[in-house]
């Protein structure tokens, strides 16, 4: 079962598992570097302040996915069913703090912001 801050592959891409609300989870993909660039490009072109989901991303620390990007584009996608296969990794203390803190000030759905939000990081350790 997975929990907050778990990595998992899913079709050959790397993902971190948000939550599970109602039979639909919410996860973000995990970028390349090289991929990471290119939202970063396009956040600097952005005209607007406003914030958009397309620039929801944290730059992780933890070692087995250091430098990569965790993106919240597309959080929410996927269904418990699919089978997912474990990276046997978690997120580090740090980065699963900057991501609850992306999640419940970004402009997500409300019931994932309360059900991140009211996560204890201690206890997902």
């Amino acid at each position: 079962m997975l929990k907050f801050g778990d990595v998992f592959l899913f079709e050959g891409k790397e993902y971190v598992f948000l939550a599970n609300i109602d039979g639909l989870v919410y996860a973000g993909q995990i970028l390349q570097p090289s991929e990471a660039k290119k939202v970063l490009f396009l956040e600097g072109k952005s005209k607007t302040k406003e914030v958009k989901i397309l620039y929801c991303y944290v730059i992780l620390k933890t070692p087995e996915v250091k430098d990569k990007m965790a993106h919240f584009a597309k959080a929410r996608d996927g269904s418990p069913d699919l089978g997912f296969d474990s990276m046997n990794c978690s997120l580090s203390s740090e980065d699963m703090k900057a991501i609850k803190d992306e999640i419940v000030n970004g402009p997500f759905p409300k019931n994932l912001q309360e059900i991140i939000g009211a996560i204890n990081l201690s206890e997902v350790q």
